[in-house]
């Protein structure tokens, strides 16, 4: 997670941001401070330094936080302040979508619920009439079950493809996946996998695990 959305890698935006907003004299006359704090993906980090922020720092926007339910909770708090806030990192929960409930909320992320639809599109565009899902929580608890839900809301609402079977696998390594592939395959033919990134290539592991099980389909 530090690779993808780190302070290393992401706050050098803000000041490139700024530069680029005093070079085209977007809005002179304005100071600007910029203040940060880590929520380490903890609801209750991020509800604190929120209400911190807004309450305390009296700050009048708010970037980030970058997981789902840290920003579900800052949402919450930018909405009762009426503070804007830009959710943007692995924030994809469809609930931050919900204008009548988060007025203002900006996510900056693609939301699953679009990859839910996407998921959809595809079996029917295949003639596929049911799958199965496997996932894992080692490396982000939170996108393989907001996946899930998600893609359980879309079949449920649409109802023309059925959803199999779910499994949870313990860990991304390539015994774990194999074991998963091996009893997710007895369920049905098309697999749906969900893992996080790492630096190791969970893609490339995913792979190597379907591989030696070539009576299926991943999409």
């Amino acid at each position: 997670m530090e690779v993808a959305i780190g302070y290393r890698t992401s706050a050098s935006a803000v000041l490139v941001s700024r530069d680029r907003i005093q070079k085209e004299h977007l809005l002179d006359n304005y100071d600007f401070e910029f203040i940060s704090e880590f929520d380490e993906c903890e609801v209750v980090l991020a509800a604190g330094k929120t209400v911190n922020f807004l309450e305390n720092q009296k700050v009048d926007v708010i970037f980030g936080p970058t997981c789902n339910r840290p920003g579900l909770a800052a949402s919450a708090l930018a909405t009762y302040y009426n503070i804007p806030i830009f959710e943007w990192g692995l924030t994809t929960s469809k609930d931050l979508t919900d204008s009548s409930r988060f007025p203002t909320t900006v996510p900056f992320s693609v939301n699953l619920y679009s990859l839910a639809l996407a998921i959809r599109a595809t079996m029917k565009q295949f003639e596929w009439s049911q799958f199965v899902y496997m996932y894992s929580n080692d490396g982000d608890e939170e996108k393989g079950e907001s996946l899930k839900d998600d893609v359980q809301e879309v079949v449920s609402i649409y109802g023309e493809i059925t959803f199999a079977y779910t499994y949870q696998m313990s860990s991304k390594s390539l015994d774990d996946m194999r074991t998963a592939v091996k009893a997710v395959k007895q369920k049905g033919r098309v697999i749906v996998t969900c893992v996080a990134a790492s630096e190791n290539g969970s893609k490339k592991t995913v792979m190597q695990a379907t591989a030696l099980e070539k009576n299926a389909l991943y999409p």
